[in-house]
């Protein structure tokens, strides 16, 4: 496949997730494949449960398709950096293995990224189980299409945690990856978060378009610990570092916890294991403790017993059942 021209490499960053894999790399392909301006590119992270061998077969049939392999496990972080290495696009997408795309996202992306030329683009996205990725969570940011010219409004914005809707300028992911730390599993969000605050915009949120998150039919941390802890962890290390304005990561925080830490909480407390959740709980109220909204929020659903809250909880997820299918179909 030719790479003149190529506006769009959609990086599908993976490790040991062959079954979920095979997923997202067919949500993606129709969108993709329809449009010689995108491609996508498997970053395995030295898989070793079979995925070399589908995804020689896979790129075999479709030429819009690369495969890059690693010679060790770099980590989370050491994947994206091989994602951002690995873009021929003018703009790269980074993509989870286990999150799957619905019809026409990213010939909307496509469609954006040509006529607006962001420097980063934001997608909206829930949460869901099973198998139908349209029977999912409400939408974790407002329903809306917002564009910005000044990144650190946009980054207050959007928050720009979740992997598989980000979309950044690749020549401006290159410009900051080598400052980017390692480790905590945050440099997708400290790559882009650089980007926002060096780089002139326009900086595009499309809320009317949502991916699909996958979590696993039985809960664990996971989620709140790269979803939340982490993630929360990195904006007050930008404090720290001088990078943005304490103000600002307060707000965010805030949001955070609004938007995402109580409904992580409370989905670990009642479809979890409630001892991982117990042993979380110092660490929650030493990142979270400061803010009134974890104690009005988060703190009762913590010691509030599971067979309390698990009945109130599944009789709400029933109740919006309906509401949740609507809106993605």
């Amino acid at each position: 496949m030719s790479t003149d021209g190529l506006l769009l490499s959609v990086c599908v960053m993976t490790y040991n997730r062959v079954e979920t894999l095979e997923d997202s790399l067919h949500s993606l392909l129709p969108d993709i494949e329809a449009d010689p301006r995108a491609e996508i590119v498997i970053c395995d992270n030295a898989s070793s449960d079979g995925t070399r061998e589908y995804c020689a077969r896979f790129v075999a049939e479709h030429p819009c398709v690369r495969y890059h392999r690693n010679t060790e496990n770099g980590g989370f972080d050491g994947n994206v950096v091989t994602c951002i290495a690995q873009a021929h696009g003018q703009f790269l997408t980074f993509f989870s293995d286990d999150d799957v795309a619905l019809p026409g996202t990213f010939t909307r992306v496509l469609q954006e990224l040509q006529e607006t030329t962001p420097t980063v683009l934001y997608l909206n996205h829930y949460a869901f189980k099973g198998t139908d990725p349209r029977d999912g969570d409400l939408c974790k940011m407002p329903v809306r299409d917002e564009i910005f010219n000044d990144g650190r409004t946009f980054f207050q914005f959007a928050g720009l945690g979740f992997l598989s809707a980000l979309t950044v300028n690749t020549a401006a992911a290159r410009k900051y990856v080598t400052a980017a730390k390692m480790g905590p599993g945050q440099a997708h969000l400290d790559v882009v978060s650089r980007v926002c605050f060096f780089e002139p915009g326009p900086f595009l949120f499309l809320g009317s378009v949502a991916v699909p998150a996958r979590v696993s039919v039985a809960w664990d941390d996971g989620w709140l610990r790269a979803g939340a802890l982490e993630e929360t962890r990195f904006y007050q290390g930008l404090a720290d570092d001088g990078l943005l304005d304490s103000s600002i990561v307060h707000r965010r925080v805030r949001l955070t916890i609004i938007r995402n830490l109580f409904g992580l909480v409370v989905a670990n407390k009642c479809l979890g294991d409630n001892q991982a959740l117990k042993a979380l709980r110092g660490n929650l109220v030493r990142v979270y403790g400061r803010y009134w909204q974890f104690w009005v929020l988060v703190a009762p659903a913590l010691v509030i017993p599971r067979a309390v809250l698990r009945p109130p909880y599944l009789l709400a997820r029933f109740c919006l059942r309906p509401f949740r299918q609507l809106r993605f179909r």
